[in-house]
């Protein structure tokens, strides 16, 4: 029997093991069981005190699974690629050894990780696209003051999914439709296809654009116009033939 100082010397050189969370959160995920999860337990236990390659005994004494059970375990490991035995020489004495490597292991934990993260990012991007495309369909109904038909809808979508135009385009396709007081998805249809045939494809490309064509349309008029009587030209996409 131990004495209790005794009993607090023995616990405190027995020390701890020390488990990732990472692996006791994830080890379901990558396809272990509760059962390949207690044995690495213990393996991780052996190898801290400097054993690196404990016998199928010495892990049976510390476990209720048999012989055969252990062994089971153990070959299902390394042959799934969860750890793997390795050879290593002993630099004082030339003798061969074998350790077990538990890296592997790691590696599908970061991989797993690395998925999910993807997974996620991947759903980030998807909603924050539904969203946009909500707020678009809620800007053209705010511009047209009523719901979208159907095949409004399906007009929008089909230039943001199908034809690959930007939102922030689209819209600004709408703006130049209510200055030019054509607002019409024909006239919208028509802005946003001439900005792609010429290979505009920003917003300050559009805004050059428009400003270049004001400009020159403007120049063929008075060169002094009446300052009262001035009415601002708006580019009337349909007319334009070049």
């Amino acid at each position: 029997m131990y004495s209790n100082d005794q009993l607090i010397i023995k616990i405190l050189q027995d020390g701890s093991t020390s488990i990732s969370n990472l692996l006791l959160g994830y080890y379901k995920k990558i396809g272990l069981t509760d059962q390949d999860m207690m044995v690495i337990i213990h393996l991780i236990h052996f190898i801290s005190k400097g054993n690196k390659f404990p016998s199928v005994s010495e892990l049976e004494a510390r476990m209720s699974l048999s012989t055969e059970e252990l062994m089971r375990v153990l070959q299902r490991l390394v042959r799934q690629g969860y750890i793997y035995i390795e050879e290593h020489k002993d630099q004082e004495t030339g003798v061969l050894f074998e350790a077990y490597n538990l890296n592997p292991l790691y590696y599908r934990i970061f991989k797993e990780i690395e998925r999910e993260i993807e997974v996620s990012t991947i759903e980030a991007e998807k909603k924050e696209e539904e969203m946009k495309a909500q707020n678009i369909f809620k800007v053209f109904e705010q511009e047209f003051g009523r719901p979208l038909s159907p095949m409004e809808l399906e007009m929008i979508s089909t230039w943001i999914d199908k034809d690959k135009y930007s939102e922030e385009i689209i819209v600004y396709a709408l703006k130049e439709a209510v200055f030019s007081n054509k607002l019409n998805f024909r006239y919208i249809d028509k802005i946003l296809f001439e900005w792609q045939r010429k290979n505009i494809k920003t917003i300050q490309q559009i805004k050059e654009h428009v400003k270049n064509f004001r400009l020159n349309k403007n120049a063929s008029k008075d060169s002094k116009p009446n300052v009262e009587n001035y009415t601002f030209e708006f580019y009337n996409w349909l007319e334009e033939n070049e």
